[in-house]
């Protein structure tokens, strides 16, 4: 669903798609902050382990990790 390109990864696009289409209105800089905060080796894309890391963390934990950046 997220990796619509089938490349193993997802893209900052694929995830604000993904994000809009389930009804999060974020802005696009919250969208970009999420997008860094998800991308842990700074490669410009989200693996399967780092998706799996984001997700599961709670939302305030998320949200502190944005803040330190």
């Amino acid at each position: 669903v997220f990796d619509r390109d089938k490349n193993g990864f997802i893209s900052r696009q694929e995830l604000e798609f993904v994000l809009k289409s389930i009804g999060e209105q974020l802005t696009t800089e919250e969208i970009d902050e999420l997008f860094r905060s998800a991308d842990a080796n700074e490669d410009g894309k989200i693996s399967y382990k780092e998706f799996v890391v984001l997700f599961s963390q709670p939302a305030s934990a998320k949200g502190q990790k944005q803040q330190q950046t």
